[in-house]
């Protein structure tokens, strides 16, 4: 399967006007990715808190488009995440991500996020399976 990204992607796409339009920065020399963002409350779970699921988007894209930034495009194969504090709406969270391993066929990753006093509201491990056929860049 060839991966292609046309601007999109409901997490950083810039021609979703439904998506969350994401702004990450890719530093290509430490092969790491950030963004910073800010939920509003119609992404809440519970009153005031960020739900889950949606804090795991960005976890998961973070991990993901660094792949696809590095020239190793790949699809989530497996994807953990803990969320070790609540995040409230409203508040200003980074997500920063980074590739552990990288093999013919597999990459490991890693992405976090936190608040806006640097305490770790959630944190990912994923498994990427990269697609055949598709070069390295790094």
């Amino acid at each position: 399967m060839k991966l292609i990204s046309d601007g999109n992607c409901f997490v950083c796409g810039k021609e979703n006007p439904q998506g969350l339009q994401v702004c990450f920065e890719v530093d290509h020399p430490a092969k790491t990715i950030e963004a910073h963002y800010r939920f509003s409350e119609i992404y809440q779970g519970y009153a005031g808190i960020v739900h889950g699921g949606v804090l795991s988007l960005l976890l998961d894209e973070a991990m993901v488009k660094l792949a696809f930034e590095l020239g190793l495009p790949s699809v989530t194969g497996e994807i953990t995440v803990r969320f070790p504090a609540p995040l409230s709406t409203e508040e200003e969270v980074l997500i920063f991500g980074r590739i552990l391993r990288e093999d013919r066929r597999l990459l490991l990753a890693e992405a976090h996020a936190e608040n806006q006093y640097g305490t770790v509201v959630a944190e990912a491990r994923g498994r990427l399976f990269r697609q055949s056929g598709t070069p390295s860049r790094i």
